[in-house]
C-alpha cells in the first residue's frame, strides 16, 4: 500500500466514533467473536459484521 493510502486510511479511522474504533481494534486482535465484540460495544452482531 502506498504511503498516501495509509495516511488516508488512518485519517478515515480517526473520524470514526469511539465505539466503531473499539470494535475494529477487537476484530483485528482476533481474540473475540463477533458476538463478544457486539456485547462490549453495545451493538448487535450483524452490525459488527457490517462494520468489517
Amino acid at each position: 500500500m502506498k504511503k498516501s493510502n495509509k495516511i488516508e486510511h488512518l485519517n478515515a479511522f480517526e473520524k470514526l466514533d469511539e465505539r466503531r474504533k473499539k470494535a475494529i481494534r477487537m476484530v483485528f486482535e482476533r481474540k473475540y467473536t463477533e458476538k463478544e465484540i457486539a456485547e462490549r460495544v453495545g451493538r448487535k452482531r450483524p452490525t459488527i459484521n457490517l462494520w468489517k
